[in-house]
């Protein structure tokens, strides 16, 4: 997966592992969440383990605007 300026992404954590690249330096901000508290809201949590989140959806937004 290659991320670019405003790009975000949701992991599961499995065995496998995951690696980000990015053609220029970046931040990044990483939050923790419970799997029982995210599961009712993502549907589906182990179908897809990484996830590329929309640039300035609603809820991106939020958290950006609260970290």
């Amino acid at each position: 997966m290659t991320l670019r300026d405003g790009d975000a992404f949701f992991a599961t954590r499995d065995g496998s592992g995951f690696t980000i690249t990015r053609p220029t330096p970046a931040r990044f901000v990483a939050f923790r969440v419970p799997r029982e508290a995210i599961a009712p809201l993502v549907g589906r949590i182990d179908d897809t383990p990484l996830r590329l989140i929309p640039p300035r959806s609603e809820a991106l937004t939020l958290l950006v605007t609260y970290a």
